[in-house]
């Protein structure tokens, strides 16, 4: 049962019961007020035994009379007040039958398109401004989905792509002597541990969850793993550690997100520079000494793959998901990160712990 026909006839049963309710309660005044008895009382006549019951057969026909009337009456009133409901109510329900149809006409090819309908009542404005609301969030959603499949089958593409050439080369030698295969295990080695990475990153950002919070010191998370103690002690960096504070979240995600930040400055920090970790209890800073990053680009460099310089973020290694999975933990935990750069000196990344 649509909801017009449910509006239209809980209006009209409702509209029956007061109308039922009112009709007998008039039948029952007017049945008192001009009852024989009543005539009789105010009239003070002393009728014959004929005389009354010819008075009582008036009274009892009119009485009859006024009752059939009254049914008729009341039913006449009762089907044109249900029509003219069904009436008004299929008029309001209309706006929201155009709306069904046009959300029903929606789907993957035409969500961009805003709904536009030519009326001007304030639920209906309500509803067309939620709709396209929601719609906008959707297209971005998906946009933004298919962005991160296409980004992620090209990342996937170029080192597979690099271990066929090489295989294919290796095939194509007559005669491929040692030198020959350990250069191509090295290359395939290199790519296979990139697509390793790729692929862990993406299952990061895809089952990244919020875990049990706890309390722990910012002095206790280990910060310089083995790999990047390898890195600083290969290009000759200087850590500048100070500062402590307390840290409420979870500890293996925020360890992640702050390992990936002082990665991130251990790699693109120059030899012999200097990586510099402060924390106090408003914030946490990680700055590095590395070429910098240009102004119009610190804007995207949350996004999901987005390299400032792609051609050297491949030659070191990264995925281009690392910033994304520490905006994304942060975010998590209602902590912010922010970045400041200069062209030349070098990036700092301060991560606000209560935003």
């Amino acid at each position: 049962m649509s909801l017009q026909t449910r509006v239209a006839l809980m209006s009209g049963l409702s509209f029956l019961a007061l109308s039922v309710l009112l009709a007998f309660a008039l039948i029952y005044r007017a049945e008192s007020m001009f009852s024989y008895e009543a005539f009789m009382d105010a009239t003070g006549l002393e009728a014959t035994t004929a005389q009354n019951e010819h008075i009582r057969v008036f009274f009892s026909e009119t009485s009859t009379a006024y009752l059939v009337q009254s049914a008729l009456i009341v039913a006449f009133f009762v089907l044109a007040g249900a029509f003219a409901l069904w009436f008004l109510s299929r008029r309001m329900m209309l706006p929201i039958s155009r709306l069904a149809d046009v959300v029903e006409d929606i789907d993957a090819d035409n969500l961009p398109e805003k709904i536009d309908l030519p009326y001007d009542n304030v639920e209906i404005v309500r509803l067309e401004n939620a709709f396209n609301d929601m719609l906008f969030q959707i297209d971005t959603t998906m946009e933004g989905q298919k962005r991160f499949v296409e980004n992620a089958a090209h990342e996937l593409k170029t080192p597979i792509a690099s271990m066929m050439t090489n295989l294919e080369v290796l095939e194509m030698e007559d005669d491929p002597d040692k030198e020959d295969y350990e250069e191509v295990f090295q290359t395939v080695k290199d790519s296979a541990n990139r697509m390793h990475k790729l692929v862990k990153d993406l299952l990061t950002m895809t089952q990244l969850a919020q875990r049990e919070h706890e309390s722990f010191r910012f002095s206790d998370l280990t910060l310089i793993t083995e790999e990047v103690e390898k890195m600083m002690h290969e290009k000759a960096i200087e850590l500048d550690r100070q500062g402590d504070t307390t840290i409420e979240g979870s500890r293996p995600l925020m360890e992640r997100a702050l390992q990936n930040l002082v990665h991130n400055a251990i790699r693109y920090n120059h030899h012999g520079g200097t990586l510099r970790i402060s924390a106090d209890d408003e914030r946490i800073t990680i700055s590095d000494t590395g070429p910098g990053i240009p102004p119009d680009k610190l804007k995207r460099i949350f996004e999901p793959f987005y390299c400032v310089d792609p051609s050297r973020s491949r030659e070191l290694g990264g995925s281009g998901l690392g910033l994304s999975i520490v905006k994304q933990i942060l975010t998590q935990h209602g902590m912010d990160v922010r970045v400041a750069s200069e062209e030349g000196k070098g990036t700092t990344f301060t991560v606000i712990l209560n935003a």
